[in-house]
């Protein structure tokens, strides 16, 4: 890192399954086996929505109008309580409210657990109410909460099951069909909706699809846009690493205070409004083109702040300034203005490399370790415990509310990656710090080249082998697996073997080694790898010779790796 050194039955009349038939664009309605609609949902129509795999509909049980009541899975029979309304919200954002009750499809209780239970419960139009919507390509959708990012899943074929909610397994028992009620397939693509494909529903999971894409990613630190634009990466990376505004008065211009100018919100032109340093490069990516075709690159922004806002030096000093309300708020406020910057912007947020690894160095429990939450910042922490984990958990929730199109993820310091256990230790500490509030965690083999370290430090343990290379992604699959989430492997250094190990130029063997063993990458459960340097003297995108970019493009060539 730049900077651093280191389910019952009903009693009820069951008539038999309800059956549709596509014939001429409309649907025919009777009582045998189903053909479903595989029109795209039209906002304001009524659906019975029939799952891929059992063949039975989403229905509230017993056609309860309680608050609370099971969504469970049951033979078709066109009754109110299997016939539900689909509105779009806007950016692929949907609510589905059943017609017999006018409450809505709804995760009990706020719950953030696989497994989870879906009800249903008075509209109140709050996240865990709001649904993305994505198609799969084969005419079924995925329904995924906008809170727990987790798909409306059923355990198997049985009426009556309870649906909950669940990691995206590639399962048919995910999928569903949204058939109208009026019979009107064909009809329905004359509408408006606006519903995601694969993807592009920001379902973050150890699943098959990943910020929009099904193939492994490739990105880079952005040392230049020359770099960036060379060959067909998909993500781009930068440090958000300054600290807090010095003043107060920065975030309203940035010719406030001579101090201004070090701050990331008036690194760009000073003349112009503060916070723009961290929304120009999403446009820039965005416009990507590459061999006459559109590339757009998402942006990636490692948050890495509080180190800065301590005041103090890694470890000991900066978690003790965490008990400290003013230097919590200056952070937050900080964090704050960025998300807001950022509003309905698609981005992926990294929070915070090591600090939860020095956490958890003091505290193998995230809630013992004191921060100054609430009288930090209780207009968004108010209702979040005075700990690291209630830090971690409300800058995932700010997120939510001020940026509510970009990933999170924290970050997992894998110091002890070879170690029997580890990886269930650690995952185990990120699930009470919050991890698992968000969409990804970030991981990094190292932050310098394995040359400079054996050369400058006499450490020659940080070249990779066979074992210690397949030690690093079974540890990582263990963490994307226990955790839920995908990860991310970041900051990845760009050493090669035609370096002269001078300064910017040193050796290693991490890309050569990845890019041999992309399949293995994403049997591992990792949708991304970043390249970049992690200190100004290592080996970059811009001084590899070449070896990222050529890489890089013979992946884009082979037509890329599956995420697993």
């Amino acid at each position: 890192m730049i900077g651093r050194t280191h389910s019952r039955g009903k009693s009820r009349n069951i008539f038999a399954r309800r059956w549709v038939i596509a014939v001429a664009g409309t649907l025919i309605s009777g009582f045998s086996n189903a053909a479903n609609c595989t029109d795209t949902p039209v906002s304001g129509k009524a659906y019975y929505i029939v799952n891929e795999g059992s063949g039975l509909s989403l229905d509230v049980l017993e056609a309860s109008i309680a608050d609370g009541a099971n969504v469970v899975q049951w033979t078709s029979n066109g009754q109110s309580s299997q016939q539900w309304t689909a509105t779009d919200l806007g950016n692929g954002i949907w609510s589905l409210r059943p017609m017999h009750s006018n409450k809505s499809l709804d995760v009990y209780g706020w719950s953030k657990a696989n497994g989870g239970r879906i009800t249903q419960w008075s509209y109140s139009g709050n996240l865990n109410q709001q649904w993305y919507l994505s198609a799969t390509g084969s005419g079924s959708i995925k329904i995924a909460s906008r809170f727990s990012r987790m798909l409306v899943t059923v355990g198997d074929s049985n009426q009556g099951s309870a649906v909950s909610q669940r990691w995206d397994m590639s399962s048919a028992n995910q999928r569903w069909y949204f058939n109208p009620v009026d019979g009107s397939c064909g009809a329905s693509a004359a509408g408006t909706s606006s519903i995601g494909s694969g993807g592009t529903s920001l379902i973050a999971s150890a699943g098959t699809s990943f910020m929009g894409s099904t193939k492994l990613l490739i990105g880079a630190y952005n040392d230049s846009d020359k770099t960036l634009q060379s060959a067909p990466f998909d993500i781009r990376y930068q440090y958000l690493s300054s600290g807090p505004a010095p003043d107060a008065a920065c975030y309203a211009s940035c010719k406030a205070s001579p101090s201004c100018g070090g701050w990331w919100g008036c690194w760009q032109d000073q003349s112009q409004p503060p916070g723009q340093y961290a929304t120009w490069p999403i446009a820039q990516g965005a416009a990507v083109i590459w061999q006459n075709a559109p590339h757009p690159q998402s942006q990636f922004w490692t948050y890495y702040g509080f180190l800065a806002a301590s005041g103090g030096t890694e470890g000991a000093q900066e978690l003790a300034a965490m008990a400290n309300s003013g230097t919590i708020k200056r952070y937050l406020d900080d964090f704050r203005f960025l998300l807001q910057k950022l509003g309905g912007q698609r981005v992926m947020l990294h929070l915070e490399p090591d600090l939860w690894g020095f956490v958890r160095s003091i505290n193998s429990n995230p809630h013992a370790v004191p921060a100054a939450v609430t009288s930090g910042n209780a207009t968004d922490c108010g209702s979040y415990e005075n700990s690291a984990a209630g830090l971690a958990r409300c800058m995932i929730a700010m997120v939510r509310k001020y940026a509510p199109n970009a990933t999170v993820g924290l970050h997992v310091s894998p110091w002890n990656y070879l170690a029997s256990g580890d990886a269930l230790t650690v995952a185990s500490f990120m699930r009470e710090l919050g991890a698992t509030d968000g969409d990804f965690v970030v991981t990094d083999p190292a932050d310098r080249d394995a040359a400079w370290y054996a050369i400058m430090r006499n450490e020659s343990w940080h070249w990779w082998n066979d074992q210690s290379a397949s030690g690093y992604l079974a540890w990582s699959k263990t963490l994307s697996e226990t955790l839920g989430k995908p990860t991310v492997m970041w900051q990845i250094p760009l050493g090669n073997s035609s370096m002269n190990n001078t300064d910017q130029h040193w050796q290693d063997n991490k890309v050569d080694w990845l890019f041999s063993h992309l399949n293995d990458v994403a049997a591992a459960h990792v949708v991304a790898l970043l390249f970049g340097a992690g200190e100004s003297h290592q080996t970059s995108p811009g001084t590899d010779g070449g070896n990222l970019y050529y890489k890089t493009l013979l992946n884009w060539q082979s037509g890329g790796v599956p995420l697993r």
